[in-house]
């Protein structure tokens, strides 16, 4: 398979970016609780409260379950419709498009795509 030069700077170009958003949130989940630390966490007040974790969560982890495997889904789909033009890469295609359904059948069986609270 040989791309073009366009189609590689732009393959490049969203290869980086999605790289520049994954390292940005993992450097979000381990700092996360030094920015956000309470300096009232740590000690009991005056009317017997007293905390029982680190850090609030903020976000749905559900939520949060159902955008990452969207955007997998989403990612995938996007490299499948680069190919669909070029009849020559068949078997890339046949490929891919076995991979995006193992995928969704395997996040079924797993029950990860649980899509009621």
């Amino acid at each position: 398979m040989i791309l073009s030069r366009y189609e590689l700077k732009f393959t490049m170009t969203v290869m980086i970016l999605l790289m520049v958003i994954i390292l940005i949130m993992f450097m979000n989940l381990i700092f996360k609780e030094f920015y956000f630390l309470n300096k009232n966490q740590f000690f009991l007040f005056e009317c017997g409260f007293e905390s029982i974790s680190w850090y609030f969560n903020n976000i749905s982890n559900h939520f949060f379950k159902i955008g990452i495997i969207f955007i997998t889904f989403d990612l995938e789909l996007m490299y499948f419709l680069f190919f669909i033009f070029n009849l020559i890469n068949m078997k890339m295609i046949w490929l891919i498009f076995n991979f995006i359904f193992f995928t969704l059948f395997l996040e079924f069986f797993l029950n990860t795509l649980s899509w009621n609270m």
